[in-house]
């Protein structure tokens, strides 16, 4: 009887950590989204921080028609936002390379970091997690071109990061 039970609780562990997996990536795009007041954006900001999570964690090869929806949201509420700016500047785009789908990746996690701080007005934190998060997908190896520069940063430490670009935001 024992051993009985000790198997129907794992199973069940197994099946809440398998569904708690899945649901992560679970992502819906908001229909009849109106973007024309602060408030408008601020309605959005959960949905902002649940897509810059889909497009880090979800494969580029998987769900592509989906991924230009998502991305398409979140370039328009970045894109107008009144309380978040996302700088585009020339060492990111070397670290993004000819790896474009990275941007976005960048973008919404740049924008996630901004919304999940709001009192903490860091750009080198905010840009950390656009390079982390560009760096996960990117170790993934799926529809990505080498990009030496990248690879670079991603063996330095966590302070030498920093450093970096603190540097470059001079």
């Amino acid at each position: 009887m024992k051993k009985n039970t000790l198997q129907l609780l794992l199973l069940v562990i197994v099946i809440l950590l398998s569904y708690n997996a899945y649901s992560q990536l679970v992502f819906e795009v908001p229909r009849d989204v109106i973007l024309t007041t602060k408030p408008d954006y601020a309605k959005y900001n959960s949905a902002i921080i649940g897509a810059a999570n889909w497009i880090e964690q979800t494969d580029l090869d998987k769900e592509k028609e989906k991924r230009v929806k998502v991305n398409e949201f979140v370039m328009k509420w970045i894109s107008g936002s009144p309380t978040v700016s996302v700088p585009i500047n020339e060492g990111v785009m070397k670290l993004i390379g000819k790896n474009s789908q990275l941007l976005m990746v960048y973008m919404s996690s740049f924008a996630k970091t901004v919304l999940e701080h709001p009192d903490v007005n860091n750009l080198v934190a905010q840009e950390k997690a656009g390079i982390t998060s560009i760096a996960n997908v990117y170790k993934k190896g799926i529809e990505i071109q080498k990009n030496k520069e990248l690879e670079r940063v991603m063996r330095l430490t966590d302070s030498e990061l920093d450093s970096y670009i603190a540097e470059r935001l001079k």
